[in-house]
């Protein structure tokens, strides 16, 4: 503050000695607006110099100032009278703009955003050719100078901000190393090894279980031991969330909506009769609960849900791993819209089409009519592994599950039908009408039933559907019948309390509360 009121004191002393240095003054305060001068630089500089005088500078500043003479006058005069017409335009348009400061501000808004296109492009803008015109070369070579110091010094400083970061981090590195290699209390030297080479395997073998702790489940059982016999599905069906069963919507007005694929209710419902629906998304929990919450708020389709904290994070990628499931991988499957979800056991998996929002999607009943099929053709010849199903049904068509289903089934009735036929032979045109009377055709008949076992996998699961149904209806007409019952019960509850002649007092003292049957009420009441 003293060197700035120091240079003030001389540069106004310097201006009252005479009435031309006005003139000088003038210019010198044009100078300063127009370019930055050599004072400004070396304030930004922020270096101590000694005082200087007057004389010091007008040079250091490029200023020459002259004796007043006749010339001078002359040419001030004219300059004053060549700039009245100019000012007062100048005038007017100030007056004029200044009755509309909106139009003002576009104007300026317009200017500036001129101005940074023009920077925008690597062009010159009109600030900058004002004061590349107003700065001499002398100043222009200072700057330049000055401004290659300031990038040098900023060089500087980036070099060692590096050494101290890098610095920082050896020394960090080296502190975890010799953490993670202390020996624990139960871990001794094996004879022949060497103190450094102990140290080594065990911080290693420390790295390695830090970096699984963090890539696999917090748990290692995902789902409670199965249920008893009676309660437990035979079968364990994994299923994706997010793009499969709901799909999530951004809307500026509401936020995130969810929209649930076509018939993911039926879905869920009447595959939890044969299997132990659990859902299994890659989603975070704070993000799938309210979902899973919304779709089954009771539990009733889906007994389990697992998210994102219960996947295996391998190369990048979340993997469920079946493994952990705590239940027998031979009758797993999971249904998902990506396989690298599960690339650990992908004989286990089948891939369903994601649904990004559309009303006409029907794979959902296609996947009903499979799961039905499988669940019949599973329970009722005793089969104990459903990957070598799965595989064929990969191997037909990955992409659509229920046509690579009905093409096996086609193939299966063919080969049914062809081993039908070498194990009956020719046939005999010589039968005995006294066999036939006794049955013979019948039980040719029913020996080609019992071969059919496609037949009767689609008739079984056809009769599982119809029984289903009809359970569905039979609940719901007991839950209406339940409920108008309850209304029923209520109105006449009401009446009676108010033929009674009730008070509040009364009720609150439990007077017309309904009676348990076979109990009677209690006196006074």
């Amino acid at each position: 503050m003293s060197f700035f009121t120091s240079i003030a004191r001389n540069v106004l002393q310097t201006a009252t000695k005479t009435a031309s240095h006005s003139a000088a003054f003038s210019s010198l305060s044009a100078r300063h607006v127009a370019a930055p001068s050599t004072l400004s630089c070396f304030i930004r500089s922020n270096r101590r110099f000694p005082a200087l005088s007057p004389s010091l500078l007008s040079q250091s500043a490029g200023i020459r100032i002259k004796a007043p003479n006749a010339e001078n006058a002359q040419d001030k005069k004219q300059a004053t009278e060549k700039q009245k017409p100019s000012d007062s335009v100048e005038d007017d348009t100030a007056d004029a703009q200044g009755l509309d400061l909106f139009a003002q501000a576009m104007a300026n808004q317009k200017r500036r955003d001129a101005e940074n296109r023009k920077a925008a492009a690597g062009e010159q803008t009109d600030a900058e050719a004002t004061e590349d015109a107003a700065v001499d070369p002398a100043e222009a070579e200072r700057l330049r100078k000055w401004r290659e110091a300031a990038e040098e010094e900023e060089k500087k400083q980036m070099i060692k901000s590096g050494r101290v970061f890098l610095g920082s981090a050896f020394l960090v590195g080296l502190a975890g190393y010799i953490y993670l290699g202390l020996p624990d209390e139960d871990q001794k030297r094996e004879e022949g090894e060497s103190l450094l080479a102990a140290h080594n395997s065990r911080a290693w073998a420390n790295l390695k279980k830090w970096r699984s702790d963090i890539t696999s489940p917090a748990l290692e059982k995902l789902l409670p031991d199965p249920l008893p016999v009676p309660y437990q599905r035979p079968l364990t069906l994994c299923i994706e969330l997010n793009e499969a069963l709901v799909h999530l919507e951004w809307d500026k007005a509401v936020g995130w909506r969810v929209a649930t694929r076509p018939g993911v209710k039926q879905f869920l419902a009447n595959l939890s009769r044969y299997y132990e629906v659990v859902i299994f998304t890659n989603s975070p929990g704070y993000l799938a609960e309210p979902v899973c919450q919304a779709l089954d708020p009771h539990f009733f389709y889906a007994m389990y849900r697992l998210y994102r904290d219960h996947t295996k994070l391998v190369d990048g990628t979340y993997v469920k791993d079946l493994s952990q499931l705590n239940r027998d991988l031979g009758k797993t499957i999971i249904l998902d819209i990506h396989p690298e979800s599960y690339k650990l056991q992908p004989e286990n998996g089948l891939q369903l089409k994601p649904w990004k929002g559309e009303r006409t999607d029907k794979e959902l009943r296609k996947l009903e009519t499979f799961f039905e099929e499988l669940y019949v053709f599973m329970t009722v010849y005793g089969i104990e592994d459903v990957r070598p199903i799965l595989n064929i049904v990969n191997t037909i068509n990955p992409n659509d599950i229920a046509a690579a289903w009905t093409t096996y089934k086609q193939t299966m009735r063919e080969e049914f039908a062809k081993r039908q036929a070498e194990q009956q032979g020719p046939a005999k045109p010589s039968r005995s009408w006294i066999s036939t009377l006794l049955g013979g055709g019948a039980s040719q008949q029913q020996q080609s039933q019992v071969m059919n076992v496609i037949d009767q996998i689609e008739a079984i699961a056809r009769e599982e559907r119809e029984l289903a149904i009809k359970d569905a209806e039979a609940m719901s007409q007991q839950m209406h019948d339940m409920q108008k019952q309850q209304e029923e019960f209520i109105k006449k509850q009401m009446e009676e309390n108010k033929n009674k002649g009730l008070k509040l007092w009364d009720y609150i003292n439990g007077a017309g509360a309904p009676v348990p049957p076979g109990q009677q009420p209690p006196a006074g009441k």
